[in-house]
């Protein structure tokens, strides 16, 4: 469900995501069947490349897909991957402001 990513991450990257997911379920049809965060990978608070205060964070991911195929529903398989994404957020001096959505590095 890409709609309760707003507010998290940005929009352009939501929307390049819901852009590949419509071409990537074409014959199938895919269906998340859980998420588990194991651990934090990496994390840092530091000034970036622009001179901005930014915090990054990369947690490690267990995600459990199903994928059936939409000829045949009986047709089907779990894929069991494991993340590792690296999310920043920008964090403003200006408190009225507040800080960024969190975007994928």
């Amino acid at each position: 469900d890409l709609q309760s990513l707003r507010g998290l991450v940005s929009d352009p990257i939501i929307d390049e995501w819901r852009h590949s997911d419509a071409e990537l379920k074409q014959g199938v049809d895919r269906r998340l069947l859980e998420v588990r965060q194991l651990g934090l990978f990496w994390a840092v608070a530091k000034v970036d490349d622009d001179g901005d205060a930014a915090v990054w964070v990369t947690p490690l991911l267990r995600v459990t897909e199903k994928y059936t195929s939409q000829r045949d529903e009986t047709e089907w398989w779990e894929v069991r991957r494991l993340h590792k994404w690296t999310f920043k957020r920008i964090i403003d001096s200006d408190l009225a402001h507040g800080p960024s959505d969190w975007q994928v590095v």
